[in-house]
């Protein structure tokens, strides 16, 4: 269980770096997504009830690709076997999946030890940042 949960955190260290260093073509269409702002960071986004759209929160502030890393890479060393008890998927896999069809993943943590409740502290500060659409564009195009 652990393996795949480090896998797609592994896997992510890679793209962020490619995102930050790679095509200025890249960068400036997450920016016009609003993915990231002019400074290259990872904005935080909140749904507007009202417009029915995703629009940026201006209570958090934006996340570097570096804080991001770091983040992760300290996420990485809390996941133990002893603190995941549930990573699945929502629904059941099919061998071919429809287009545009999403895969949702739970990943239940444990509560009672120093790194699981480091892991939630982690995982909560990531919640609701822009930068979870790279792991979404990751994993969609894996065989």
């Amino acid at each position: 269980m652990v393996e795949e949960i480090t896998s797609v955190f592994g896997d992510w260290l890679p793209a962020l770096s490619a995102q930050q260093n790679g095509d200025p073509n890249a960068v400036k269409a997450a920016v016009e997504r609003k993915v990231m702002n002019p400074s290259k960071q990872f904005v935080f986004q909140r749904w507007n009830p009202k417009e029915q759209k995703l629009e940026q929160d201006p209570d958090r502030s934006a996340l570097s690709v570096e804080q991001i890393q770091q983040l992760l890479q300290e996420l990485g060393t809390c996941c133990k076997d002893s603190i995941i008890t549930k990573f699945n998927s929502v629904r059941k896999m099919k061998k071919e999946p429809e287009e545009n069809e999403k895969a949702v993943f739970v990943v239940e943590i444990a509560l009672r030890s120093p790194e699981a409740h480091r892991a939630q502290e982690l995982l909560t500060q990531l919640a609701n940042c822009t930068v979870w659409n790279l792991v979404q564009r990751k994993c969609a195009h894996r065989p």
